[in-house]
C-alpha cells in the first residue's frame, strides 16, 4: 500500500537527515507520534535544524 511505502521512505530519510523540513496541511495524532519517534532516532540533526509547519484549522468539524 502507498502509505506503508511512504512511511518507510520518510523513516529512512528522517533518521539520517542533517536538516529536516516538514510542512503539512493536517496531521493525525498517529502521524505526529511516528514523526517524533523518527526524529528521536536521528543522531545527525540538531533540534534547531528541525522545522515543522502544520495547519491547525480543520476544514470539517472534528
Amino acid at each position: 500500500m502507498i502509505i506503508e511505502w511512504l512511511e518507510k521512505e520518510l523513516h529512512e530519510h528522517i533518521i539520517c537527515a542533517e536538516e529536516i523540513y516538514v510542512a503539512s496541511g493536517l496531521i493525525s495524532k498517529d502521524g505526529a507520534q511516528k514523526l517524533i519517534v523518527d526524529l528521536k532516532e536521528n543522531e545527525v540533526a540538531k533540534w534547531e535544524d528541525v522545522h515543522i509547519i502544520v495547519g491547525i484549522d480543520m476544514p470539517t468539524p472534528a
